[in-house]
This record gives structure tokens, sequence and C-alpha cells, in this order.
């Protein structure tokens, strides 16, 4: 019984007359591999007598129990079946579907083995009883594959019968069964044992006598010494003690009405080639069925005693109120209540009266076993990314047999982590059972955990890097899932709320965090940790001497004036065309000196561009480089100042020697501000100009007699002032 408090009680019933009938066939047969032998099953038969021949099955249940005992190298191959005299049929296990699958059984049931639902786990490669490794070709002979060892696979869902699980058979409902793959024969996560199971498992097989064929012809098995097929299989069932049941796949609803005497049948379907096994015996009970008996007389019962036994050696139990009480039952129909008020074992004796004055008396003992209290406390909300312990752990698993069912998923242990589930609630629901041979005092526990919506939070930075040189500058695009609000702390002891915020990162490194949270409070969050990195830019600049260089002095010393480091890096482009601007020379030390004279023929004299580039080379915490460049340029001119004054205009018109030209004044640029005066031999000025610039500038005499000119010119330079004087001649 169960106790579970003052209430809990414990009623001994009137005694049911409930006769079981079994049937046993023994014989070591081999079971054909393959749809293409040629029968497409093994079956053996078992033949009932003993019921009036009007009897049939009228209920699921008249059938107790069916043991197999055999050994088969891949169970997903194999059906098993149960054939009644009537030829109705119902499944024990599925297999795999093929040409040879069984034909007799509901359309329904095979349509939903077909479409792999839930509960039709066909086992795979899973090993039956203790095989070995002579698996031969498709229905070929017996002896060339020697039997193994053959353990019991027993099916029932009646009272009484206790499955795997723990479960009692007959109270596993068709609701319960179909998503309760765990229950079948062929399901993958059914128990197994390995063969060092100190019950069940084997080091060797035993030797075999010679196959004996149906014609009576005796085949020594042929090959060598053969090995067990793997080392584990699936746990065997106990006949005798009614444990280790599987539930068949159908509840033998399909064999209601079949008669009960006649020939059963136990079939078995090798679906697939190559893998094979044999079969040693099977046994059917029917129960709950009276038998042909014509004569029976019975004695009615008179009276009854139940008389609480007061035996010293039970103080430690506490009997409570009805220690020593005898009482009478005049009505031997009527149940006795007994009310404990702890678990425990108590005896009593017992003194049945019937009608003739006989008595009969007997001592026995009534137990206790505590009923599981769970726990699993008040119902609780979570954010997806968390977990919850469900603890069902009850006070009393020291000392009773404890096992748990978890609903919906499966777990057989006291505590479960709540799964990741999406949003909404999932109700938890805990089965404790204290299992007791035949009895299991069960008590459910139920909490609804509230999966709340959780962000999931995601952006990508504008432009694409976290590394780079000040000021850095990055947009966040926000890309998150079911965040309503948001937390940019940037790691600078700036913080921003917008979804989409941008942000100028100074030299330094920063740790980012961006907070999202959703509508019903869940938050999630990213962090950089110190992954913004930012370094400093250089600032590029330079001077150089001579200021002003000439062609008489081409050679330029270049003075860096950027601020060094020792991860700073110099280029130079210097112009050494000035009538080419993509003529450069590329120089990569800190200063530069550089000759303009020795890329030119004749006069250098000319703007000539020259550009530093400074360059910091950082490697950043992502492994790359980051380099940070400032770029200063400026212009150089190379003056020729270098002038010759003619003595002697021939202005005729040839185009030589027309005009006063002063060599070098115009393409030397050495003297942009100038002055030129012309005076005749009496003193008159016959020709002014200033800031000469170009050759049609100079003074033409084509229109003056000739004879002897006084000039003078005077010019500012950017090395200095002249003045000069002098007389030319003019010849026509």
């Amino acid at each position: 019984m169960g106790y579970s408090g003052e209430n809990a009680t414990l009623t001994l019933r009137e005694v049911e007359n409930n006769e079981t009938v079994s049937k046993t066939y023994e014989s070591i047969t081999f079971i054909p591999d393959g749809c293409n032998c040629s029968s497409p099953y093994f079956e053996a038969p078992v033949t009932f007598t003993e019921f009036p021949n009007t009897s049939h099955i009228t209920r699921a249940k008249d059938i107790c129990s069916i043991c197999i005992n055999m050994e088969h190298t891949f169970m997903g191959d194999i059906w098993m079946t149960i054939v009644c005299p009537s030829g109705q049929e119902s499944i024990l296990k599925v297999g795999t579907t093929s040409s040879c699958e069984p034909a007799g059984i509901n359309p329904e049931e095979l349509n939903e083995v077909r479409a792999g639902g839930p509960g039709t786990e066909k086992g795979g490669g899973t090993n039956l009883g203790w095989p070995t490794h002579d698996d031969g070709s498709p229905c070929t002979d017996p002896w060339l594959n020697r039997y193994g060892i053959g353990l019991d696979y027993c099916f029932s869902r009646n009272d009484n019968y206790t499955l795997v699980t723990g479960d009692n058979a007959g109270a596993v409902t068709a609701n319960v069964l179909r998503p309760a793959g765990d229950f079948y024969i062929g399901a993958n996560n059914a128990p197994t044992i390995t063969t060092s199971d100190p019950t069940y498992g084997v080091t060797s097989l035993p030797a075999c006598p010679p196959y004996v064929d149906d014609n009576g012809v005796s085949h020594p098995f042929s090959g060598g010494a053969p090995s067990l097929n793997g080392n584990s299989t699936r746990k065997p069932s106990n006949h005798e003690d009614r444990l280790d049941y599987y539930l068949p796949f159908t509840d033998f609803s399909s064999l209601v009405g079949c008669p009960l005497n006649g020939t059963w049948k136990v079939r078995i379907y090798d679906t697939w080639g190559i893998d094979n096994g044999w079969i040693f015996n099977w046994s059917m009970d029917l129960c709950g069925i009276t038998q042909n008996n014509d004569c029976k007389y019975e004695v009615g019962i008179d009276s009854l005693i139940w008389r609480p036994n007061p035996d010293p050696q039970y103080h430690d139990y506490d009997m409570g109120h009805y220690r020593g009480l005898e009482v009478h039952q005049a009505t031997p129909t009527v149940s006795y209540i007994l009310s404990p008020d702890t678990a425990g074992t108590f005896p009593i004796d017992v003194l049945i009266y019937d009608e003739f004055g006989c008595i009969w008396d007997t001592n026995t003992r009534i137990t206790s076993y505590w009923t599981p209290q769970p726990s699993l406390g008040a119902d609780t909300s979570l954010c997806g990314v968390d977990r919850a312990i469900l603890d069902a752990t009850d006070r009393h698993t020291a000392t009773e047999n404890y096992s748990y069912i978890w609903s919906p998923y499966g777990q057989g242990t006291p505590t479960i982590v709540t799964a990741d589930n999406a949003h909404g609630t999932i109700p938890y629901v805990v089965s404790v059972n204290n299992n007791q041979g035949e009895l299991v005092c069960t008590t459910r526990d139920t909490i609804n955990v509230s999966v709340r919506k959780q962000p999931l939070p995601n952006f990508t930075p504008e432009p694409f890097t976290f590394e780079g040189c000040d000021p850095l500058t990055i947009h966040f695009d926000n890309q998150s899932i079911d965040a309503d609000e948001h937390l940019w702390v940037f790691g600078d002891g700036v913080v921003s709320t917008l979804a989409n915020p941008t942000h100028t990162y100074a030299e330094g490194r920063y740790t980012l965090k961006y907070y999202a949270t959703s509508d019903e409070g869940c938050v999630d969050s990213i962090v950089s940790d110190g992954g913004i990195a930012v370094y400093r830019k250089p600032e590029a600049s330079f001077d150089w001497a001579p200021v002003y260089p000439s062609v008489a002095n081409p050679v330029v010393y270049f003075n860096n004036t950027t601020p060094h480091t020792p991860n700073t890096h110099y280029f130079w482009e210097l112009q050494y065309s000035s009538d080419n601007p993509l003529s450069f020379e590329t120089l990569t030390t800190r200063n530069a000196t550089f000759d303009f004279s020795q890329y030119n023929n004749g006069d250098v004299s000319g703007n000539y561009n020259v550009r530093l580039v400074a360059r910091t080379e950082n490697i950043a915490p992502s492994g790359n480089m980051v380099y940070c460049a400032d770029t200063a340029a400026n212009n150089i001119l190379v003056i020729n100042d270098f002038l010759q004054f003619p003595n002697v205009v021939t202005p005729n018109g040839d185009g030589i020697n027309d005009r006063f030209v002063i060599l070098n004044l115009v393409n030397g640029l050495g003297y942009p501000i100038n002055t030129l005066d012309v005076y005749n031999k009496w003193g008159a000025c016959v020709f002014h100009k200033e800031n000469i610039s170009s050759d049609d500038d100079f003074w033409d005499p084509a229109d003056l007699p000739d004879g002897t000119y006084f000039y003078r010119f005077s010019a500012r330079g950017y090395n200095g002032n002249i003045e000069h004087n002098g007389a030319v001649e003019v010849i026509h």
C-alpha cells in the first residue's frame, strides 16, 4: 500500500477466482533471413483445449503474457505478431517496412509504422539475446549459422506485470503509449545489458549439438569457433516474477472474438537480408478465464475475524488506535479497512469460519510503503537563455525504491534541467513511483515554467572594424531580434540608449558593451572586452635648406620635423622633372638629401613637388596590422639667378636677337620682381617695363634708329637684390 499521511488506508478485499492457463512451444528453430525465402515468416504453434468450445476472447486483457526466447543480430529487421486460431493477427513488435511485412494486420497500424511516427521505433542494429557473428546470406541453411544463447522477451498489457520502465503494464493507456517509445522492445533507448551482467551476462558460447533438420538428418555446424556478436543486448524479461516486460505495439483488441481453443501461433517476419537469428521457445498465458470444470462445490464463509497482532517485536511501529482491536465481520464480503499512520510492516491474524463451523486461521503481515511526496514548488518564469533545476527528490529516498518519469522529457532522474524552449508556458509533470515488487505507489506534481521573450542582440559596425586611427567614428547598425530597449556603454565614459548610435573614439583601448532588453524584461548582451583599439595618427611635417636652391647649388637637404616614435616609418616622394609632374623618386629615410641636377640635362630651374608620408604600424588585438598615416607636401623652387645681358640687338625680323632679352630672367625664376629702363644717347627714356615674365615683355627696338642705347635693370630675388647698368648697340 502507499502511505501519504493520516488519511492513508489499506483495504483487504475478498479473494477473486482468476485462473491462468499457459502453453509453451519448445523447439530450436532457425529464423529465415529476408523476404526472398520460401516462407516470409517463421511461425511456432501452441494448442489450447482446456476451455469450453464456446469460449472466446472477450477483452484484450484476456491475453496476459506472451514470452519469446530468441536471439537475433539486428532486431530492426524483424516483426513479431501473434495469430489466433481464426487467423486474426496482432503486432507485438514493429520492424523495417518492405515487401514481406505482415499482411494480416490492421492497415491503419501498418500505415502508422510506415509513416515513422512516435512509438514506431524498430531497434536498429541492436542485438536480441546473445547471437553469434555467423550471419550468412539470405535463406541460407541453418547449419551454416550456429545459434547463440536465447533470452526471454515478454509482452503484456495486464495488471500485475511490470514494464522495464517500472510502470504497471495495465495502467498505460494508448494516449500515453504512442509517444512513449521507451516502452517498446524496438526503441533505441530501451534498456540494455552487457556480457558482464551478473544475472544474464556470458563470457563465451557453450557447445551445441548438431542441427537436426525436418527429415531427421543431423548437420554439424560449420566454421570455426564462433564469437559473441557485440557486448550488449536488450535487457531480458523475468516471466516468473513478471518483471521487465515490454508493451506490445497493439493492445490485442484486434484478437477479440478469437476462440480460446485451437492453435495459436507466434510469427516472426525477417524483412531484410544479411542478419538472422534463432527462436528457442515461446509461451502464452491466457488469464481470467474459467476452464472446463463440470464438478465444483463451494462452501460459503460464515464470518471473518481480523485481529491486529500486538507482537512486541513490532513495537517500533506506531499501530495507533487499532492496536489489539478485534474486528468481527459477520458479512465476509465487506472489506476490512486498516488505517496506519505510518509506513511499515504490521502483523494481523485472520480467522475464517465456514458454514459448517470449520475454522481457517493464518497470520499475515500488512506492509505499507511511503507514497512519494514530490514538491516542485510554485510556478515560475524564466528568460529564454535561463534554465531552472526541477527537483522532485522525496525525503524517504534513502530507504525506498523510487523511480521518476518526467513529462514532456522523460528523464529517469530526481532532478532535471528545463529545456531550451520557445516563448510560452511549459507544464512539467513528474510521476514519482515507489516500486515495491508488484505494488507501485505513485504521486504526481506539476509546475508551469513560463519562458519570457528573450532578445537576441546583434549589430554590425560601419565601417566593418573595431580597429583604426584616431579619431575613429563607428556607426552601429542594430540587427537585434526582440530588442525593445537598448543601452550602449562605449567604454570611454559615454553611453547611449539609441537603437543605432554613432560614436567617435580617441586614441586608446576600449571595452564596448551592448545590452538588449525585451518588452518582457529579459536581457542579453554583447561585450567586446578591450576589442576597440584606436591608434594615434602621426602629424607629418618637414623643412629644407637651402630654401631656394639654385642651379649653382641644386642639392637640397630635407629635414623631417614629424614627431618620431619607434613604430613610425617615412616615405619621401620627390619630383625630379619640373616638366613631368608624375616623375617621382621615393626615399624611405627619416631625412632626405636630394640633388635635382642628377635627373636633368641642362637647366634644372623650376617648381618641384615634394611629399612626405609618415605612417605608424600597429598590431591590433585581432592580429591585423593597422596603418595610420599623415602627409605633408610642399613645392620646391629651384632658381637660375645667373643673368646674361646682351650688348647687341639686331631687330631685322629674322627671329634672332630681335629683342633685348636678358637670359635666365624668365626661365630662371630667380627675380620675379624687376624693372627694365632703356635710354637713348640724349638721356630720353625709350622703354620702361616692370616684372618681366616672358620674352615678349623685353624691349623691341625695331622702330628706333641704329645707335648706342643705355639701360638700367634692377630686381628683387629670392636670394638677394641686384642692379645692373650697361650699353647696347642697335643695328638694323
